[in-house]
């Protein structure tokens, strides 16, 4: 047995000797397939790619552009590093094109290494190497991370901000102990420099996470036997009200309630470790030039967009029907953290028993001030709440070496059972949607698909026998195996044969088939998703069935039309005296607005200019 109550033999030996080499080659393995053949998805992977295209083409890196429209919505930190990335593998390859999405997708690959070996760092702080090495590899397999690592976005990047920055904060929070390792100057600066960049990546997301996680600190702290109560009672009322008139209250009522009751009886001392005027002072070093340089280029109206109409609306109301009741991400952990949910419920209460601890309780205290945060936002996205999964993935390490007790209460032993349920829940999810929706969208699974699915859930019903019956070493093994499975059984096998949903790409493969040498730029009508833009190119335009008879009637070329704006397309190009020709078609499904479509590809004539004949 090791000191951690776990028999890991020569995989141990590996670990201590090599753990960020194992941990890169299991994220390795979990996180390429589909990496460089999944098609760009909509909406937000598009879009950010082809703003970033634009970077390139335009070579203006201050402005961020979506087609001829700015897109003021997050800062210019992702725009900067996919940019960096297509650029060096564009002038590496000779793609002048610059339309392979996995180009774009390379920040987010290594910003979610980043974040796995930030957290094995994190752990480092009060675990042994090998406990740490099972936090940061639970955090590698969650299905959460492991999406977005191959995805062309900005939250694996902000998760490697927001672990760099706890973890420092972690340290300062420990040093309150004078027999612990005092925090250096260069370790709190390593700090802020994660903070700042996590600005320039998502604005406000990452001060949030961290500001509420020391709101939570200060308060458990300071040890007032009333605060908790108060502070329950105030967020219930503030729900209640958010229910009754869906006021922003729901936000605000809660955190201002705590932030008094931190500044009346907080102890915040030990945040001087963290010089925070030199951070600050940091900070602004990094992220003012930019956002002086926005503020001149957009007139402002950077601002105004992703504070006001962005970010103001997100906290308003739901969003681009993106709205959901507190719960959400609760609920949405049974997929999102699987499979690491086989150990999700008895390391909560373990924490909750260990909640003493300095290293317990400040875990405790970012796992849950940051799902209430995200919670008591009315718009809601599963990937909101990433930023708390490495503090749940550190207390799953935490209970995988706690030594096995012979005698414990009842209550105790059931958790397991619990957390079984849980995690075969979402195994069995997985494993009939690898199966259902190639069948509906697709020409179906395949032999191969659905003997996937088997391993995959045989798998997954190996680890959850082995957690029952106590061997959580085996369990942990097994739920790897699993996660590697599921993972690659998806991306390779089943989402190719989701034929329906790749509209994007047979579009562009249709127009390219039908494009002369001297024609204009395409227009699309009515299938407007940013993926065809990424694919086709930037000249593409985009509008409704209108405007697409215009512009074809003045210039001619290609013009794809959508069935629900054909009508108005055909009938106003007829007003304009201009032909047009069905030369091609496809169907598919839009996932981004949950309904099918049907594309007719037409060549368009501009009506011939007729001249009067000469007079004798």
């Amino acid at each position: 047995m090791s000191e951690s109550g776990m028999r890991t033999g020569w995989i141990g030996a590996v670990i201590r000797r090599r753990p960020l080499l194992l941990l890169f080659l299991v994220c390795f393995v979990a996180w390429l397939p589909g990496f460089f053949t999944l098609p760009p998805l909509d909406r937000d992977e598009s879009r950010f790619a082809q703003a970033s295209k634009q970077m390139l083409e335009t070579r203006n890196f201050v402005d961020i552009r979506f087609g001829v429209e700015p897109r003021y919505k997050k800062p210019v930190g992702i725009y900067w590093l996919q940019s960096a990335s297509t650029g060096a593998i564009s002038a590496a390859t000779g793609d002048s094109q610059r339309n392979r999405i996995w180009t774009y997708r390379v920040p987010s690959l290594v910003g979610a290494f980043v974040a796995v070996a930030l957290c094995f760092w994190c752990a480092g702080a009060f675990l042994e190497v090998e406990a740490a090495f099972f936090g940061a590899l639970l955090l590698g397999l969650t299905l959460l991370l492991a999406a977005e690592a191959k995805i062309a976005k900005t939250d694996a990047v902000l998760l490697a901000t927001v672990v760099g920055s706890q973890a420092v904060l972690l340290r300062a929070y420990l040093a309150r102990d004078p027999d612990k390792p005092q925090l250096g100057l260069r370790t709190a600066m390593l700090g802020w420099t994660a903070f700042a960049v996590g600005v320039l990546i998502k604005g406000p997301v990452i001060f949030g996470v961290c500001g509420a996680t020391v709101l939570f600190l200060v308060l458990w702290d300071s040890e007032w036997p009333w605060m908790s109560r108060a502070l329950l009672v105030t967020v219930l009322a503030s729900l209640a009200a958010s229910v009754l008139f869906k006021s922003v209250i729901v936000l605000v009522a809660p955190w201002v309630a705590m932030l008094v009751l931190a500044a009346l009886y907080g102890h915040w001392r030990w945040l001087g470790s963290l010089r925070p005027v030199r951070g600050a002072l940091l900070t602004l070093f990094l992220v003012l030039p930019w956002l002086l340089a926005i503020w001149f280029a957009s007139h402002g109206e950077f601002y105004s967009q992703a504070l006001g109409h962005d970010f103001g609306a997100k906290l308003a109301g739901g969003q681009e029907s993106h709205g959901a009741p507190p719960g959400y991400y609760v609920l949405g952990t049974t997929i999102a953290l699987w499979p690491a949910t086989l150990f999700a419920i008895p390391a909560v209460a373990m924490a909750v028993l260990r909640r003493r601890e300095p290293a317990i309780r400040f875990l405790l205290a970012w796992a849950s001030a940051t799902f209430l945060l995200f919670e008591l936002v009315p718009t809601k996205l599963p990937h909101y709440v990433l930023p708390a999964y490495p503090a749940l993935a550190m207390l799953m390490a935490a209970y995988l070496v706690l030594p096995r007790m012979d005698e414990t209460p009842l209550w105790w032993r059931r958790l397991p059972i619990a957390s079984t349920v849980h995690f075969l829940l979402g195994a069995a999810l997985l494993a009939v949607g690898m199966i259902v929706l190639p069948g509906i969208y697709g020409p179906g699974p395949g032999a191969v698909g659905i003997a996937a699915a088997g391993v995959s859930a045989m798998l997954g019903i190996a680890a959850a026998i082995f957690l029952l019956r106590g061997a959580k070493g085996w369990a942990l093994g097994f739920v790897t195996l699993a996660a590697l499975s599921t993972f690659a059984a998806v991306t390779m096998l089943t989402a190719p044969r989701l034929e329906q949903f790749w509209v994007s790409p047979r579009e562009a493969e249709v127009i390219a088939r039908h494009r002369a040498p001297n024609d204009p730029p395409p227009v699309l009508a009515g299938y407007t998703e940013p993926s065809a833009l990424f694919l086709i190119g930037t000249q593409t335009r985009l509008t409704n069935g209108l405007g697409a008879a215009e512009i074809g009637a003045a210039q001619g070329g290609l013009v794809a039309v959508e069935d629900g704006q054909r009508p108005r397309f055909l009938a106003h190009l007829a007003e304009l005296e201009a032909d047009a020709t069905a030369i091609d078609q496809l169907s598919g499904f839009n996932y981004s607005h949950n309904r099918p479509v049907h594309i007719t590809l037409y060549r368009v004539t501009p009506p011939r200019e007729i001249t009067a004949p000469p007079q004798e």
